[in-house]
């Protein structure tokens, strides 16, 4: 019971709360940005730090592109970065970042350190429907 009410303690102190909307809107407007460069994304959605990419095959039919996303789980694996994925049809990317992170830990470091915090950038291939998936943490460690 203590632990817990040490957890309540900091997440009030440190105005986590707040944090958690402010980084989210800072997260979500990156994903917006992977949505408007790959078709392949066909929504954004989620809540503050818990967001999610929902990846299609055509943007018009919102045909739900599984195989996609188990691409980016092998992908994301082998970089040792894991990922969440959820939807009734297993295409969307779940992102559950830490009540502390800073937008600081939500860009991609100069060093080209892997993503800690569970977010894949897309790299579209014409050769592949729809997309190889070359996935590069835009988070850098914090």
């Amino acid at each position: 019971m203590s632990a817990a009410l040490a957890v309540i303690r900091v997440i009030e102190e440190e105005d986590l709360r707040t944090n958690a909307t402010v980084v989210g809107a800072y997260l979500r407007q990156r994903l917006e940005e992977l949505k408007d460069k790959y078709s392949a994304i066909g929504d954004v959605r989620g809540l503050g730090l818990m967001q999610g990419l929902e990846l299609v095959k055509d943007r018009e039919t919102k045909e739900p592109a599984p195989q996609t996303v188990a691409k980016v789980f092998e992908e994301t694996k082998r970089q040792r970065v894991l990922i969440g994925k959820g939807g009734l049809y297993g295409n969307v990317i779940r992102t559950g970042l830490m009540l502390n992170s800073t937008e600081r830990s939500c860009r991609r470091d100069g060093r080209g350190a892997r993503c800690r915090l569970c977010i894949a950038e897309l790299t579209m291939s014409t050769t592949e429907l729809p997309l190889t998936t070359i996935v590069r943490g835009f988070c850098s460690r914090s």
